[in-house]
């Protein structure tokens, strides 16, 4: 059985494009979070997608980063899946962990996929050559909730 995940981080997000590609897949079954952030470990779908797998099934995700943003819980998701005898399919990335080549890629994806977040992190917050104020949302996702006297002491520590 296909099983499919799609999320986005936020309601003003669609989630049409990620649920035409599970469904064009072949997906039998496909859940869906929306307005959850990928850095949390459990979401309500998420969790529902994975009680429900069996094995010989197979999680399709649209995109690595659909299922988590860090390395190593990608890797102990592979991992899991493997033991559970579920094969992990993300289809942007068209990797496949059922075999040796695909499960190569997918450690070198996820890693690059991390390299990637932590470049845009960097930028987006406050730089030391121009000393800006990051945008509510940055600050936000860095867990820094009330961006007027909390923003100008990450200024001043960087």
């Amino acid at each position: 059985m296909k099983v499919g995940y799609a999320r986005v981080s936020t309601f003003e997000q669609n989630l049409d494009l990620q649920m035409n590609a599970l469904e064009k897949e072949g997906c039998d079954r496909i859940f869906s979070d929306q307005g959850e952030s990928g850095v949390k470990a459990h979401r309500p779908e998420w969790d529902n997608c994975l009680d429900h797998l069996r094995k010989g099934d197979t999680l399709v995700i649209w995109k690595l980063d659909r299922a988590s943003r860090s390395t190593k819980h990608l890797i102990e998701l592979a991992e899991d899946l493997k033991q559970r005898g579920v094969k992990l399919k993300s289809l942007k990335e068209q990797i496949n962990t059922a075999s040796a080549m695909g499960k190569f890629f997918f450690r070198m994806t996820v890693s690059i996929a991390e390299l990637e977040r932590d470049i845009i992190r960097e930028r987006t917050v406050v730089t030391p050559k121009f000393r800006t104020v990051p945008r509510e949302s940055t600050l936000k996702s860095i867990g820094v909730k009330h961006h007027g006297k909390q923003a100008k002491k990450l200024q001043q520590r960087i």
